[in-house]
């Protein structure tokens, strides 16, 4: 049973409709994975082992619905599928669109606190920290904007951690004003003057949108205010941002580059819980063949491509490669009789930061007789590589941790390997190469 599923549901009272829903969410997000691309394919033959009546997505991205009876509440379901979603997979951006205004009102309602029929009642962390309620009304104000000036929390809590809830009306998007009132239009309106500038940022390849989002939208704010100081109508700045849009995100990047700079970071260690439970993986190759990990492959340059089998070892039956030293590797794995066995992470498994936002997953993991392993193989050009480095950095404090909670428990020690690729050979040992490669923080 998903641990996630009977607080949840006991909290919010749900009923065995809303409760069923939920379960189904939560094994969704077991079978699909939550990323912005998708092989929607692949996905729908994933999810058709569940649930084999589903036919289409109808969308070019996975789009699921629940349909319920009226009266069930959909409402309260929707605070338990938020609960849940943040809980269990971390996200914290929602978006709600209402059909029409009566509805739209009664979301806003229902997700303010401290109302009648408040959906996260009962929910601990949002007792605390409630999340922040975004409309068709406020959005201009710069609600929900991640800046920290703008966000209201306890002392201590991390400025990136609430939950935003964007409720919308349909009829606000698709409706713009005109001197006799609403007019319908197929261009949504719902557009905050700095995006015209946030939207170019989207250009340039040394920029993380995501992880600097904040600061993004605060530059580009402070474009939009400079361009106040000497046009006098909002007709005037926008004119201005539509057609000189990328020369001001140009001057922006600039001087961005000017003030570059990265730190490293300390570490912080918290244990949730003892076991994660695999994800069921699935995985094409480019020819509809799964070859034997131990065949030489000739075509190294789309080994990335290929599907490997022929596993005693690997908890899965099938892995993919994205270089033939990390098949080599694999290999060492299989015929190392210490080894008991191994895996490839997927994303998630290992909750390692290198940064205040990036999280790292090694190439492998391992369980020897002895030990526990994380493993990385790595072009023998990149071993001095900053993120290279900052990475390693995070894993081999993890492995301390994680070293001294087993030690704890009575369980193996963890170190961390970080091996150049012209080390692998498939005559070689774990042992000789844990002997030789072994991160030590320099």
């Amino acid at each position: 049973m998903n641990q996630y599923i009977n607080p949840i549901a006991s909290r919010l009272s749900l009923r065995p409709p809303q409760r069923e829903s939920l379960e189904i969410l939560a094994r969704l997000c077991e079978l699909l994975p939550l990323e912005k691309e998708t092989d929607t394919a692949k996905t729908l033959a994933a999810l058709r082992t569940d649930f084999p009546t589903v036919e289409d997505f109808e969308r070019d991205f996975p789009s699921m619905c629940f349909a319920l009876a009226t009266g069930v509440g959909k409402t309260r379901l929707m605070g338990a599928f938020i609960t849940y979603l943040h809980r269990a997979e971390g996200i914290r951006h929602f978006f709600v669109l209402a059909p029409n205004l009566t509805i739209y009102n009664k979301l806003i309602a229902d997700f303010t606190p401290n109302t009648p029929k408040y959906v996260f009642q009962g929910i601990a962390e949002f007792a605390v920290t409630p999340p922040e309620i975004i409309t068709g009304d406020n959005y201009e104000s710069g609600r929900g904007v991640r800046d920290e000036s703008r966000e209201q929390r306890l002392p201590g809590m991390p400025a990136d951690d609430a939950v935003h809830i964007n409720i919308f009306n349909i009829s606000k998007i698709t409706s713009i004003e005109t001197p006799k009132g609403a007019a319908k239009t197929t261009v949504p309106r719902l557009r905050r003057l700095q995006e015209y500038i946030g939207e170019s940022y989207f250009g340039y390849l040394d920029i993380n949108y995501e992880e600097h989002a904040r600061l993004l939208n605060k530059l580009a704010a402070q474009v939009v205010e400079h361009l106040k100081t000497y046009l006098k109508t909002g007709d005037d700045i926008l004119n201005v941002l539509q057609y000189h849009q990328q020369p001001l995100a140009n001057l922006v990047h600039a001087q961005m580059e000017e003030h570059f700079e990265e730190k490293a970071a300390a570490y912080e260690a918290h244990v949730s819980k003892g076991f994660t439970t695999l994800r069921i993986t699935n995985y094409t190759s480019s020819d509809g063949e799964e070859r034997d990990v131990r065949a030489p492959v000739s075509d190294k340059q789309d080994i990335a491509k290929m599907v490997f089998g022929g596993f005693r070892r690997c908890l899965y039956r099938a892995q993919k490669f994205d270089s033939d030293p990390e098949r080599r590797f694999a290999v060492i794995l299989e015929t190392d009789k210490e080894v008991l066995k191994w895996l490839r992470p997927s994303k998630g498994d290992f909750h390692i930061y290198y940064n205040a936002e990036s999280s790292y997953e090694p190439d492998f993991a391992v369980e020897t007789r002895t030990g526990m392993l994380l493993c990385e193989v790595k072009r023998s050009s990149e071993m001095t590589d900053p993120v290279v480095l900052a990475k390693a950095k995070a894993a081999m404090e993890w492995c301390k941790n994680a070293t001294e909670h087993a030690r704890k428990h009575g369980s193996k020690p963890w170190i961390y390997l970080l091996i150049p690729d012209s080390a692998v050979a498939e005559n070689k040992t774990l042992k000789a190469l844990a002997g030789a490669h072994v991160f030590h923080g320099e």
